[in-house]
């Protein structure tokens, strides 16, 4: 259940301002969600802001009503672009210190997983693609960091694939 909260009356003049009023928004969101308030917790939150406001929204559900997936504490969300093509779909995704044979990929019409390991640090991702795909034409190359991952547009259904990086 997404919350909206309203900017201050007074515009924060400094980061300690901003920071304090984000930390005072998110005590009141774990606090009314029941969550634990435990040092080392980890809690997923999507915030929107604009002219309105700031949109709050734990653990927010996907597009197809699925709840995200919560990160543990250990586990780090990779940064992610995804990119509509006129034929397709392309999702960059950076993954430093990772070694190729330690990603873990799979699709199906409308969803990527991502899983990595870089002995140091674990990534991890659920990303919701913008158009339907056909996962059986997914590509993925990874190189200096950096993993491109590609697909074709599809209107048919499509059961979960695991892809493999090259």
């Amino acid at each position: 259940m997404a919350k909206k909260k309203e900017t201050p009356d007074e515009n924060p003049s400094s980061v300690e301002d901003i920071n304090t009023f984000i930390n005072k928004l998110f005590n009141e969101m774990i606090a009314e969600q029941g969550l634990p308030a435990a040092p080392g917790a980890v809690y997923k939150f999507d915030i929107s802001v604009n002219q309105n406001g700031i949109t709050i929204t734990p653990n927010a559900p996907n597009a197809n009503g699925q709840q995200m997936q919560t990160l543990k504490a250990e586990d780090r969300e990779p940064l992610v672009d995804v990119i509509e093509k006129k034929d397709g779909i392309a999702v960059l995704v950076e993954l430093p210190g990772v070694e190729k044979g330690n990603i873990e990929l799979h699709a199906d019409h409308e969803r990527l997983s991502i899983k990595a390991d870089s002995g140091k640090n674990i990534y991890s991702k659920l990303v919701s693609l913008p158009a339907k795909v056909d996962s059986t034409t997914a590509t993925a190359v990874y190189n200096n960091g950096v993993l491109e991952i590609s697909f074709k547009r599809s209107n048919t259904y499509r059961s979960v694939v695991k892809i493999d990086v090259k």
